[in-house]
């Protein structure tokens, strides 16, 4: 409550950058956290982690008030990647039951928004695709992007190779190819702390840059993998299994979507918590398959 009320002087205690992180002309929520990213990262993560145990333990409904809070919060992050990875997480881990009673509400509060929503929604989304796929586009996002296809492309099939293009390693030994990339002319790409604050801004660059099309290809058929194996675990008789699979999901589906432009595999607040989530239910899973034979030993 006092971030909202008083965002200044909180945001000079949390903030990293000393300061309020303003989007739409307003200051975004932060909470205790360091960055607005990690809000709303973990705010996602309540919601499906809390989604998923009710749509498996209880009859009764979901508290929504208690959902609603959660979603204004992260709404008053103003992170628009994260809202999607929340509504795309819950789709895909809520039950039939939980979405069959947020039909009503939701229909109500689309239609009373749609005004003032539809227009808005609109304008962001042509903002952004001019600003990162725009012809000659100069978003540290997008020209790292773009170089780690072409160095994927140059150095087929393993790229160039780890600590070279897009990590942290790349970033604070400013890697030899950013100079050949004219890397150190773009703003937030320069070498140092203070003229590389965007070299490490997103995911599957570094994946791309540093290990090739078979790399990511590689790590791509993981997630997808792993996804198609946690849904099988839905079916399962184990309460446990259920509701570690479900979550898991979701939160390897918002993992997935901030990858697009946070570096979440390998730097906080993301990097662990997708994986372990899913580490848990693998363990689960071996329980489950112990205490069956346990019960029919000639299974």
């Amino acid at each position: 409550m006092m971030n909202l009320v008083a965002p200044v002087p909180w945001n000079e205690i949390f903030s990293v950058s000393g300061g309020t992180i303003d989007r739409y002309g307003l200051p975004s929520l932060i909470s205790i956290f360091i960055h607005p990213f990690d809000l709303a990262f973990y705010t996602a993560t309540a919601v499906v982690i809390y989604l998923a145990i009710r749509a498996e333990t209880s009859r009764t409904r979901a508290s929504w008030t208690f959902v609603a809070a959660l979603v204004i919060q992260l709404v008053l992050t103003f992170r628009r990647k994260d809202l999607l990875a929340l509504v795309l997480a819950v789709l895909s881990t809520s039950s039939r039951r939980q979405r069959l009673a947020a039909i009503i509400p939701v229909t109500v509060l689309a239609v009373l928004a749609s005004p003032i929503a539809v227009p808005f929604v609109a304008e962001q989304a042509q903002a952004l695709v001019q600003q990162y796929l725009g012809e000659g586009s100069e978003e540290a996002r997008t020209v790292l992007t773009v170089a780690g296809f072409g160095l994927a492309s140059q150095l087929f099939p393993f790229g160039a190779g780890f600590g070279r293009f897009g990590s942290r390693t790349a970033a604070e030994n400013y890697s030899p190819d950013y100079y050949t990339l004219g890397f150190d002319a773009v703003y937030g790409l320069g070498p140092g702390s203070d003229d590389g604050f965007f070299l490490t801004d997103t995911a599957w660059p570094a994946i791309i840059g540093e290990s090739g099309y078979i790399g990511a290809a590689s790590f791509l058929a993981f997630l997808l993998i792993t996804l198609r194996w946690l849904v099988s675990q839905l079916r399962v008789s184990d309460l446990e299994l259920r509701v570690a699979a479900r979550a898991s999901i979701g939160l390897m589906v918002i993992t997935i979507i901030d990858s697009l432009g946070a570096p979440v595999f390998s730097s906080p607040p993301a990097y662990g918590i997708a994986f372990v989530a899913v580490g848990v239910t693998v363990g689960l899973a071996r329980q489950s398959i112990v205490k069956e034979r346990d019960v029919n030993p000639t299974t």
